[in-house]
């Protein structure tokens, strides 16, 4: 009788062992994705301190396999001085949700306010974006479209340095680098108040006096919405740069 209580008690001891360790942290996952961007974005001069801002983009998964998010992102400029710009817009992303059978599109109406500064440090042209953004996500469930939209501030920081690799007389070739960090805030993040890091390294090639043309390779770590889960992502980019200067800003 002794041995088979014993018997019992081990089996319980060994259950309850196994249930504290299933309470411990969860274990990290990693994952990796490939991504290809398409960008245009345009800066518009009406006035010496007033002018427009507009960016529109295409992306895809893979090497041009599935697209899975387009963006429309317009904005007003007021430049503060020679250096400093404010911006206001508005934002809309349309992205696909993952489903083997349908493939909706989730919504996204964004908000958006940012400072830019510029200096010059020797020759390298050094950059720092300040971007508030008030983002309006369609909800999902099981992978599908549910009622209703969920709602979070993301704060932006961006610094970046801009060298030209040849003489002014002939057409200009830049190198830029760039690091920006994305946080989350508010009462519906849970786990990933840290969002992204993304690091960005360019070449571009004065195509005209106005027009610019980018290609660069970015690379993006994230924290997705459960506090394990973590995402690796090589984005190769191609964007087109337009500044039109309708009347000559103040200095």
């Amino acid at each position: 009788m002794k041995g088979k209580h014993f018997f019992i008690f081990s089996i319980l001891l060994l259950a309850a062992g196994r249930e504290v360790r299933g309470q411990g942290p969860p274990v990290k996952a990693t994952g990796r994705e490939s991504q290809v961007w398409l960008g245009y974005a345009n800066q518009t001069w009406i006035t010496p301190r007033l002018g427009t801002w507009l960016d529109v983009g295409l992306r895809w998964t893979g090497v041009m396999g599935e697209w899975n998010t387009y963006l429309v992102r317009p904005g007003l400029n007021y430049r503060l001085s020679d250096k400093v710009t404010a911006t206001a817009g508005y934002a809309l992303f349309g992205q696909r949700v993952p489903n083997p059978d349908r493939v909706p599109v989730r919504l996204e109406h964004r908000p958006w306010q940012q400072i830019t500064w510029v200096q010059n440090a020797g020759k390298v042209q050094v950059t720092q974006r300040y971007r508030a953004e008030q983002r309006f996500i369609h909800r999902t469930a099981g992978g599908e479209l549910a009622k209703g939209y969920r709602f979070n501030h993301r704060l932006r920081y961006q610094l970046s340095g801009a060298v030209s690799l040849r003489d002014s007389t002939r057409k200009a070739l830049v190198l830029t680098v760039s690091d920006e960090i994305l946080m989350n805030a508010g009462k519906q993040v849970m786990y990933n108040y840290f969002d992204q890091n993304r690091v960005h390294a360019s070449l571009g090639y004065q195509l005209t006096k106005t027009l610019n043309v980018q290609v660069g390779y970015m690379y993006a770590f994230s924290q997705l919405a459960a506090e394990n889960q973590f995402l690796h992502g090589h984005v190769w980019r191609l964007s087109l740069l337009h500044n039109v200067k309708l009347s000559t800003p103040e200095d």
